[in-house]
């Protein structure tokens, strides 16, 4: 079969054109002339949840063309400025839902309307959006087998220290989790005992809160579509460190409902359908005691006129969903001063991915000084025992999952021990 000189010269016309396209665009934004949304890159770059942009010229050389870095980066480029990008994606995202629910309609089979090659899931009669569940694998066994050797390392060079870990189920890993039986090999509680909790010494305590196995219940204490902590979320987690560590109850703290409503979780930014408002409640009690700097400047955490304004298409969004918006985000390095209490015996080093960014300002009241730390954060130039050195913490809680174990290692293995300073 040939293709006559007309159907070719229409076709690299095309190519051209969707080549040339996002490069014009491109151009014409940067001369500071105001596109169309649609024409714009940044709900795109919201759903996707992030913003990538490599630098072609660097990758182009041998080792960058042989690896794929080079197609990858041009790829990229051309990608961030397309043209109702976002409106295809979200296009997808629908057509996937609307043929799984017409195929268990047809056949009866109770397949879960998924999104973005069955990553994310929709419970209807919940409201509520989860990721699949999280798989068991001779990876994540060594990742957990691992952490407990160097944690161990450290609780044995600090013994004046108190060490407890707090491992939580979030939507990927608990079995609350609607398509855990949906899928072979899931990770089970018993798999992180056998990894993770039996290789670590009586030198650690382990707190696990958050333990599920109905979706109904799990909803009671996460957010539908963000999967982070709702308030209650927070006191429990909080008072099982409290009955540990001796201290100050909030079982029976008020709470308030803040004047916003998160419209858009984590998983909403990803390309899911964000049409699930929900109201944000904290604690009504007085925090006026606690400072907090970053990098030795102090700030205010959360911008709360930013929060109630943020909308789908505000760029911002992109990097930061509502709950970290409205609690202040996750920085390498935060340290709370509490004016209500002088006493150098009481430090805590805190340790913990997003989830914690809730739930600091309340431990913080029981320490003079809390020093807040997301290992997963890339401006962490740190490691633990070099934390320990400097603060001197008579206290060390770690907070997080198996699954963030897992991403741990891989983004910063060398985080938990140390080893690199050695």
């Amino acid at each position: 079969m040939t293709i006559s000189k007309k159907y070719y010269a229409v076709l690299v016309a095309l190519f051209t054109l969707l080549i040339l396209t996002p490069v014009g665009l491109s151009a014409l934004s940067s001369f500071g002339i105001t596109l169309p949304s649609a024409l714009k890159s940044d709900e795109a770059t919201l759903l996707d949840g992030a913003y990538s942009n490599p630098s072609i010229k660097k990758s182009f050389n041998l080792e960058g063309i042989a690896s794929g870095e080079f197609q990858n980066a041009v790829e990229t480029r051309i990608k961030n400025e397309l043209p109702f990008r976002a409106q295809m994606l979200l296009g997808n995202a629908a057509a996937q839902r609307s043929l799984i629910k017409a195929s268990n309609a047809l056949f009866g089979f109770e397949a879960v309307p998924t999104f973005y090659g069955s990553k994310y899931v929709e419970v209807e009669d919940t409201k509520t959006i989860v990721p699949n569940a999280y798989v068991e694998s001779d990876a994540l066994a060594k990742s957990l087998e691992t952490f407990a050797d160097q944690l161990d390392t450290v609780a044995a060079a600090h013994p004046e220290t108190k060490f407890v870990l707090v491992l939580n189920e979030d939507a990927w890993t608990t079995q609350a989790n609607p398509t855990h039986s949906l899928i072979s090999n899931t990770l089970t509680p018993e798999f992180v005992q056998a990894h993770l909790n039996d290789n670590l010494s009586s030198d650690i305590t382990v707190i696990t809160p958050h333990s599920y196995t109905d979706i109904t219940e799990y909803n009671k204490y996460y957010m539908p579509t963000d999967h982070h902590w709702n308030v209650e979320g927070v006191r429990k987690t909080y008072e099982a460190l409290a009955k540990d560590l001796g201290l100050t109850s909030l079982a029976d703290a008020p709470t308030k409902e803040l004047d916003a409503a998160l419209t858009c979780g984590q998983e909403g930014r990803l390309g899911l359908d964000p049409a699930f408002p929900f109201a944000l409640q904290d604690f009504d009690i007085n925090t006026s005691s606690i400072t907090y700097e970053v990098h030795n400047k102090e700030i205010t955490p959360g911008n709360q006129d930013e929060y109630k304004t943020g909308q789908i298409s505000d760029p911002l969004r992109a990097y930061y969903n509502g709950y970290h918006y409205y609690f202040g985000g996750n920085e390498a390095l935060e340290i709370l001063r509490n004016s209500a209490l002088d006493d150098e015996s009481k430090r805590i080093v805190f340790v913990s991915d997003s989830y914690g960014v809730a739930l600091m300002t309340y431990l913080a009241m029981n320490y003079s000084d809390t020093y807040k730390t997301d290992p997963f954060n890339n401006g962490v130039t740190f490691t633990l025992p070099s934390l320990l050195d400097d603060t001197h913490a008579n206290t060390v809680v770690i907070m997080t999952t198996a699954r963030g174990i897992s991403t741990l290692e891989n983004k910063n293995p060398n985080f938990i021990d140390g080893a690199s300073d050695n």
